[in-house]
């Protein structure tokens, strides 16, 4: 199907999946075991079932059914990622902790973040009830230190949509929605009125079930609803009932239209939805009503518009029992009322496969449904070998798959299917999903890629990089662009970051695998770091540079066209060409006449490119004429005024006789006695400056320096520079100021000719643009003006080459390290240029510095596709308990036994602790006793290591209720009383400690007084 289908604009898509079924990690896995007919269904062994506390006089009992539909690895949570501690977490529900990730993982399956993403995001969830861990926590309420209050919330199922809104924060709708067996489907029917009513952007639905029992298996009883064999066999004649198992499933839901605007991978989409209640059209509350299940199914039909003929699936209830599934086939054939003569729709349960999942089981039926959808293929209902003699075949167009089918369809037909889900109690739901339209790829792609990869430790970004390496090699067809666009714009960047620059899969994939990776990802704790813009001037310019990126970046390619149009319009000549000649050895561009305009052109077009791309400089300098560029940049001449200008400098410089200019390395004083009858044209470092004079002084000036063992280098240039040889042009260059209109900089920028911050009046005057051309460069000075406002900055070298890059690693006395980033390759270095800016984009980008890749890639209509999801650290928890034995606290990794809370000493609890988070203030440490004892505190509430004594409470992830409860650990420590006021006043650990001092003192004043008093 194509995309040009028409919608009805009521349409919901699904654009995220995420899940862990039984021995189903994720849905990846989870469809490939339903396409090869896996059952998932665990059998114990005696010994495990003895192991795992289960009576022996149980055992022997004929009627024990010894299989339950186990999740892999449901005791493990990254607290830390959420800000709980480990206390906190040992506690939690495990429902609600894997909710969490798995909410987590949903929105990255789609391309997004809620930590990034500006539209509002609902969530619809609902989670089993729990009383055996609301016991479990209530025998250990007085073994921990979690506040009663926020305990009660963590170890109880109704607050699972709550909590991972607020940990996620997800700022639409939070509903807790409970219908037995039919609530995830529910959920995702509320779901879509919420995103229809627009009351969000974004809708998470599903749900969480997770078995925290000790003991295994079941007591089937006839005429209940477990089976007596261990599986269920839906819709079979030897059907006994279901078995039950756990898991957690999540969908993200949005506007079809906004879906495919948005570029999102949509795995189905949502026709049409109906929920209603049997009321008392039954037997018994607990009986299903083929009337109620007629009307919900129907109305799902009658919504969407389409013809029963055309569903070609149905994901049934299918449990399996003696009255659920006759009744279910029943209510299909009067909803769908189309006679049994043609049997055209598949009917199925995932059920077979994995058993109930109770309140996920609605959301797990519709995963399946989708996965269908998307692969054109119905897996097959496991255990089917002969209809159920109860249930009437005949009076519909139901037969059951019992193997895997391509889902074939007559061309220009649209595949449906529909997905059932029944509530103990009566609340049915009915969704009727549609494959989505076939969007055409963007065939359009760069040269060179870059990819993104980051987490809040550096095992996440490694075990991420496996992970990604693995998915490539299973599936080679993956849009790599679309890949690095999804990675770019769909994930937050976090603490720990990796780049890699790739041209091809092959290439990627020997990058990932290098053993030196780890080395690579870097942790970089400086935010908001100020930009600086460097322009180099005239010299370093050479045939072809930038050819690649204009080639293959449209903002560059737009600027360096305007300008090639303007310059045609001034001069006459075809920059192009002077640019990227024809012929190899035709060197124009280091003829002075166009080396100024070529160098002003270049460096304003990568500077509106990197502007474009999220770049924006605090502060520029600019070296001779590339001040030109920063004054331009800041407003100070419009583009067309500076174009005029530097062409006209480029004129006059060009009708002086021939200079010649060196640079040596000395310090400006030593320069001085050199100076006869040369002048100081440049001073770029402490021990580097530039001579510039008339050709015959400057060969004297050479002998000299050659006696005096002082090193030199002839630069590429024919004409002397801001040298007095310049006198002759300085009138008419004034003149040339008579039509330009001079205003104020925006943007802060260092003169060149003073070394310090350019004034408004300088700006603003025309003489100070002669002087500029004239007098020496203070390049040096620049730098140690800008360096001296803020040691952080970053600066990034806008032109052709690397020689001011050059100069800053030449640096020695500032105190400060410099690690300046060229933009453009040097010309000996044999490198694409797109690759080599790439290469600085992501070495940007591990300095916290983040492109606006929206702009990047605003010409292209990429899309966001399914990838691989964060990889957080596995810390182990407990999840299967006793409730009525004492379990102390217990935390421990996926590879090590669990370890008792008394157990836990010192060194061992520091290991559990995560990394310092990026915070806005800079790491302060405790120097004071009182400021070291405060920050245990701190460290060991939060978990974190080395906590900064200006780090504020609330950015550590604190709330006011956990406010109160850290001030009582720091009352009980300090045997103070310090009020919650207080506390929010000084939410620092500096502020707190100077407090306690504070108080400390007054108190002890008072007991002082009160002694000699007596």
């Amino acid at each position: 199907m194509k995309s040009e289908k028409k919608y009805g604009g009521l349409e919901i898509a699904i654009i995220g999946i995420s899940s862990c079924f039984p021995k189903s990690v994720d849905y990846r896995k989870f469809w490939q075991n339903l396409i090869n007919g896996e059952d998932l269904i665990t059998k114990y062994s005696d010994e495990e079932l003895i192991n795992s506390g289960v009576p022996k006089s149980i055992l022997e009992n004929n009627t024990y059914v010894k299989t339950f539909g186990e999740v892999e690895n449901k005791n493990r949570f990254d607290y830390g990622f959420f800000g709980y501690t480990p206390e906190e977490a040992a506690l939690m529900d495990p429902q609600i902790r894997l909710f969490h990730e798995y909410c987590w993982a949903a929105l990255e399956d789609a391309g997004y973040s809620s930590s990034i993403e500006e539209n509002v995001i609902g969530l619809f969830a609902g989670a089993s009830l729990n009383d055996n861990w609301r016991l479990y926590t209530s025998g250990n309420a007085n073994e921990t230190s979690v506040d009663s209050f926020f305990l009660n919330q963590i170890s109880t199922n109704q607050f699972i949509s709550s909590l991972v809104s607020y940990k996620l924060n997800l700022r639409g709708p939070s509903y807790f929605i409970d219908t037995a067996c039919s609530t995830s489907l529910v959920a995702v029917h509320l779901a879509c009125r919420s995103l229809l009513m627009k009351e969000c952007k974004i809708a998470l639905a599903g749900g969480a079930t997770i078995n925290t029992l000790k003991k295994k298996g079941f007591i089937h009883k006839d005429g209940m609803v477990a089976s007596k064999d261990g599986y269920c066999r839906s819709f079979d004649n030897a059907a006994s009932g279901t078995v039950f198992g756990e898991g957690v499933g999540v969908v993200v839901l949005k506007r079809l239209a906004d879906a495919m605007n948005d570029g999102d991978n949509i795995y189905a989409i949502i026709k049409s939805s109906a929920v209603n209640n049997d009321g008392s059209q039954k037997s018994s509350y607990t009986a299903p009503s083929v009337q109620g299940q007629i009307e919900c199914i129907s109305s799902a039909q009658r919504l969407a518009h389409i013809d029963a003929h055309d569903i070609g699936y149905i994901e049934a209830h299918g449990t399996a029992t003696k009255l659920g599934d006759p009744i279910e086939i029943l209510a299909l054939n009067k909803a769908f009322g189309v006679g049994g003569e043609k049997k055209f729709c598949a009917v199925g349960s995932v059920k077979s496969n994995m058993g109930h999942l109770d309140v996920v089981a609605g959301v797990a039926g519709l995963i399946k449904a989708a996965l269908c959808l998307k692969n054109k293929q119905i897996p097959a209902t496991l255990h089917f070998k002969r209809p159920n003699s109860e249930i009437d075949f005949n009076g519909g167009p139901f037969y059951v798959n019992n193997h895997l089918k391509e889902w074939k369809i007559e061309d220009g037909s649209t595949r449906y299917a529909g997905v059932n889900s029944l509530g103990i109690g009566g609340t049915n739901a009915h969704v009727i999903l549609e494959e989505a339209c076939d969007i055409e790829e963007d065939s359009s792609r760069k040269e060179y890629l870059l990819l993104n990869i980051s987490g809040k430790t550096k095992n996440s970004v490694k075990r991420y990089i496996d992970k990604l390496r693995l998915f490539l090699i299973e599936n080679p067809n993956t849009n790599l662009e679309d890949m690095s666009y999804t990675l770019q714009t769909g994930r937050k960047n976090f603490l720990y970051r990796r780049a890699f620059v790739y041209k091809d899969l092959q290439g990627l994939l020997e990058t990932l695998a290098q053993a030196e990776l780890d080395e690579k990802i870097v942790k970089n704790m400086n935010t908001n770091r100020p930009l600086v813009f460097m322009f180099p001037g005239a010299g370093s310019q050479y045939v072809n540079m930038g050819r690649d990126l204009y080639l293959a970046d449209p903002v560059f390619m737009q600027e360096m066209n305007r300008g090639f149009d303007l310059l045609k319009t001034l001069t006459n000549f075809n920059y192009f060409e002077i640019f990227y000649p024809k012929k190899d050895d035709d060197f124009t561009i280091n003829k002075m006449l166009h080396t100024q305009p070529v160098v002003f052109l270049f460096e304003y077009a990568l500077t509106r490119m990197m502007i474009t791309y999220g770049f924006v400089p605090k502060y520029m300098i600019g070296h001779s004429i590339g001040e030109y560029v920063a004054a331009c940049i800041s407003g100070v001449f419009t583009f067309e005024d500076a174009m005029k200008l530097v062409i006209k400098r480029g004129e006059l410089i060009d009708s002086l006789p021939e200079g010649r200019m060196i640079s040596a390395i000395i310090d400006e004083e030593s320069a001085k006695k050199y100076l006869n009858g040369v002048c100081l044209a440049a001073v770029n470092g402490d021990d580097q400056i530039v001579f510039s004079g008339s050709t015959q002084s400057i060969e004297l000036l050479t002998k000299e320096l050659d006696k005096d063992s002082v090193s030199w280098i002839k630069l590429h240039a024919n004409c002397a520079g801001h040298s007095e040889m310049m006198n002759p042009i300085l009138g008419p260059f004034k003149d040339a100021f008579s039509d330009i209109r001079l205003n104020p900089p925006r943007i802060p920028f260092v003169s060149c000719l003073t070394g310090a911050f350019i004034t408004d009046e300088e700006c603003l005057s025309p003489e100070y643009w002669v002087k500029h051309m004239r007098e020496t460069v203070q390049f040096s000075k620049g730098i140690r003006s800008i360096s001296s406002y803020d040691k952080r900055s970053l600066f990034i070298e806008i032109g052709s080459s690397n020689s001011l890059s050059t100069l800053l690693r030449q640096r020695k006395m500032d105190d400060v390290y410099y690690k300046p980033f060229n933009l453009v390759r040097h010309p000996k270095e044999d490198i694409n240029d797109l690759q080599h800016l790439l290469e600085r984009f992501g070495q940007l980008w591990t300095q916290s510095i983040d492109v606006n890749w929206k702009a990047y890639y605003q010409l292209e209509k990429r899309k966001k596709i399914s990838l691989p999801t964060y990889c957080f650290e596995p810390f182990v928890f407990p999840t299967e308990v006793d409730p009525f034995l004492h379990y102390p606290v217990a935390i421990t990794t996926d590879d090590e036994p669990s370890i008792e809370k008394e157990d836990i000493n010192r060194d061992l609890y520091e290991s559990y602790k995560v990394e310092r988070p990026d915070l806005s203030s800079n790491f302060v440490a405790a120097v004071t006793d009182t400021e070291i004892k405060v920050k245990v505190i701190f460290e060991d509430f939060f978990c974190i290591k080395e906590i900064g004594i200006e780090d504020n409470f609330f950015e550590l992830g604190g709330d006011s209720l956990r406010a109160m409860i850290l001030l009582k650990r720091i009352n009980n420590n300090f045997n103070l009383s310090l009020t919650v006021k207080d506390f929010f006043q000084k939410s620092d650990i500096k502020s707190v400690a100077s407090f306690i001092d504070e108080v400390t003192w007054l108190k002890n004043e008072v007991e002082m007084d009160n002694e000699i008093n007596i």
